[in-house]
């Protein structure tokens, strides 16, 4: 069974595996939530919500953002980046499982720690031979930019 469970970004079991992931580490401001990702109660993975980027301009003109500071600071406050996603553990369709729970998770828990429903999600992925969006798109996210 897989779960998400709740932690601090200082917790050191994210931390760990988190030091483990491709993009360093350089903490994360403003809004945030962070989770273990549990596979019958072993951690396998973590994964992470957080602010959006300010100004991405594929991503903008898909959310169709306003140009104007203000109303685009209202507007972000209704996107979550991805910002970390790591898997340590392959098992058939985990990964798309937990993306689809995780989605799920913060939209109750964004409400209730921010007061801010979600109306849309980013994610950046670094492009390699392992890594080219697949996960996203069998969860059906929409490629915005390169």
């Amino acid at each position: 069974m897989i779960e998400l469970h709740p932690v601090s970004h200082y917790d050191p079991r994210y931390k760990l595996m988190r030091g483990r992931h491709y993009i360093p580490d350089k903490s994360t401001i403003g809004m945030q939530l962070h989770y273990l990702v549990l596979l019958d109660q072993n951690q396998v993975g973590i994964i992470s919500a957080a602010s959006p980027t300010w100004s991405v301009k594929s991503r903008d003109q898909f959310f169709s953002l306003d140009l104007d500071p203000g109303k685009r600071g209202a507007q972000l406050r209704h996107v979550v980046n991805n910002s970390v996603f790591r898997l340590e553990h392959q098992q058939k369709n985990l990964g798309s499982q937990t993306l689809a729970m995780f989605r799920r998770r913060v939209e109750f828990d964004w409400w209730h720690k921010y007061n801010v429903k979600i109306h849309g999600y980013e994610t950046f992925i670094e492009p390699s031979t392992m890594r080219h969006g697949a996960l996203y798109r069998a969860d059906n996210w929409t490629e915005v930019g390169m």
